[in-house]
């Protein structure tokens, strides 16, 4: 079943750490297995100050640490593992997982490189390159990577996870019930794989996401969608089972279809689970819960889609929006949102009479006009440089009304001052402290914007969330002003101004 990316991350994270007859080391890997990361930590972290020479021992810690949301803590014992196992596979992967969450994802792939040089069949950095193939859309080398992985370290179930990813069917859920044998069942990681072993279950040998229109160009109609402040982004009408229709925010920072509880019974979706799943995005209050659903039909002016997996929960309806719809459900098209002239255009690829299906890996270089882009889970990453700080990764976000900045990054760029006045609010409610920048400049691929007052906040959960990290948010103001071409199967963006 094709579940939502944005509600049911799988992070293929590894470790290589080997259990050996030492006690402690394998107390640390069942505590590792057992998804128990902050015990995990403190046990990896007894054995290296013992022995600081052993590398898998660091690459266990680093690994807990980014877990368990303790990100400066991971840098700082990555940093320790090259000056204490030098030349060690473990520490090059300690040192991989720290860049890739720092965002460096090239610097993190050549680290894991070195640690594969060094050990062919070390797990976690077998894992780690899985993760940065997925990233550039490299989905066939990393599928054989999650393989090799996988053999490497048949009783890791994060291992066990990126190789039922390669699976279908039976094959796959059987897989994944290993896998939740292993977690402790109390913890996050064993409530997420519940809901989505129930919804496989529930879905059976039904394909989602089917296409039941023609594979031709599409071109929708955009709608203005308003929040109490005024202006809040774009949408589209989808009408559901066709009996009922919503205005839907079209959203690059999020995954699938996402609709409210009284939205769900309107439409007459089909439940797939009573688990949940935790739902991360901006907000400082309760992490809300998601449940899975299905939609016999979606239709969207002529496109017709079957079988659609569904999310629900409350906060996914704000205003005039009756949901959110990302768009990945469009991605077996090229996908231009066109501002401007309130209009998706859905192209398909060259050479391909139906929609592509099968894993490939992206083309070694872009289209032209094309940049490459880096896309995490659901969201679309673009390096952008903050006046003449270093790059880091931006969010391309039509569903934001505002550009954000990271307050790490934007301490770091200029000065910063509180906001009490401005009222932010995301999925997990409303954000507490809220800053201003007195001024950046924003730079990313071939635009330069400077802003006044830009919104300042701490975007440390969704940094968490995605495993990577977030240097801001480019929204509306930025994205209202472009047309913006979206190559999912190449990992790639096209902006352009609009010419009208």
């Amino acid at each position: 079943m094709d579940i939502p990316r944005g509600l049911l991350v799988v992070l293929i994270a590894a470790s290589s750490f080997a259990a050996t007859d030492a006690p402690q080391n394998v107390a640390a890997l069942h505590e590792v297995y057992s998804a128990h990361w902050s015990r995990a930590a403190e046990l990896c972290r007894a054995i290296v100050r013992a022995d600081p020479s052993q590398g898998d021992a660091w690459d266990c810690l680093v690994r807990a640490l980014i877990e368990d949301h303790r990100a400066d803590e991971a840098y700082a014992a990555a940093d320790e593992a090259l000056k204490s196992a030098p030349e060690s596979a473990g520490a090059y992967t300690a040192q991989g997982r720290a860049l890739y969450r720092q965002g460096q994802l090239a610097a993190a792939e050549t680290a894991f490189q070195k640690a594969i040089h060094r050990d062919a069949r070390s797990a976690g950095a077998l894992a780690g390159l899985v993760r940065v193939r997925h990233t550039v859309a490299k989905h066939k080398s990393a599928e054989a990577l999650a393989t090799m992985a996988y053999h490497a370290a048949p009783d890791d179930p994060e291992l066990i996870l990126g190789w039922a990813n390669t699976l279908k069917g039976a094959e796959h859920i059987e897989a994944l019930r290993r896998a939740l044998a292993i977690y402790d069942p109390e913890t996050r990681e064993a409530k997420s794989l519940r809901a989505h072993i129930a919804a496989d279950t529930a879905v059976g040998d039904r394909h989602t996401r089917v296409l039941e229109s023609p594979y031709r160009a599409y071109d929708l109609n955009l709608v203005d969608v308003l929040s109490p402040a005024g202006s809040r982004g774009i949408g589209l009408r989808v009408r559901f089972n066709d009996s009922w229709q919503g205005t839907f925010l079209l959203d690059t920072g999020a995954s699938g279809f996402s609709l409210s509880r009284k939205g769900a019974r309107k439409a007459g979706l089909e439940a797939l689970e009573a688990e949940g799943t935790e739902v991360r995005g901006i907000g400082d209050r309760h992490v809300p819960d998601s449940f899975h659903y299905l939609a016999e039909t979606l239709r969207i002016g002529d496109l017709v889609l079957g079988n659609c997996p569904v999310s629900v929960f409350d906060a996914a309806k704000e205003s005039d929006a009756d949901g959110l719809i990302g768009a990945d459900v469009f991605s077996r098209f090229i996908v231009q949102i066109d501002w401007p002239r309130r209009k998706l255009r859905l192209l398909p690829y060259p050479g391909l009479a139906g929609p592509p299906e099968e894993p490939r890996d992206s083309d070694d270089q872009p289209a032209a006009g094309f940049q490459r882009i880096y896309v995490v889970g659901h969201a679309l990453l673009i390096p952008t440089f903050i006046d003449d700080e270093p790059r880091s990764l931006f969010m391309v976000d039509t569903g934001s009304n505002a550009n954000i900045v990271n307050v790490a990054v934007a301490r770091g760029a200029t000065k910063v001052h509180s906001d009490s006045q401005t009222v932010v609010r995301g999925i997990q409610g409303r954000v507490k402290d809220i800053s201003r920048a007195d001024r950046v400049r924003l730079t990313f691929a071939n635009f330069r914007q400077d802003n006044v007052g830009v919104l300042v906040m701490d975007l440390t959960h969704v940094s968490d969330s995605g495993g990577v990290e977030i240097g801001g948010v480019l929204g509306m103001p930025v994205l209202s002003q472009l047309v913006l071409t979206i190559d999912y199967r190449n990992a790639a963006i096209r902006l352009t101004r609009d010419q009208k």
